[in-house]
């Protein structure tokens, strides 16, 4: 699963947050769908990777904690 980041508006029942000047935008959908995202930044050289990582994933077969046994 991937996700893109655009530059661009926010539409009528988007999410956003804003963290260090930056706003977020996020589709209710996509949302209700994955949960929460994380951002995660990766340097390698002198480039930076930017990763959209969401809180959970139904194509996984899981269904969020109650699928993990690691919280006892």
């Amino acid at each position: 699963m991937s996700f893109n980041l655009v530059l661009d508006e926010p539409a009528e029942n988007d999410q956003s947050e804003e963290h260090d000047g930056l706003t977020f935008i996020v589709k209710q959908d996509l949302i209700d769908t994955y949960g929460s995202f994380s951002l995660e930044a990766t340097k390698r050289g002198e480039q930076t990777y930017l990763k959209l990582v969401p809180e959970r994933d139904p194509d996984a077969g899981g269904d969020g904690c109650s699928s993990c046994s690691s919280c006892g």
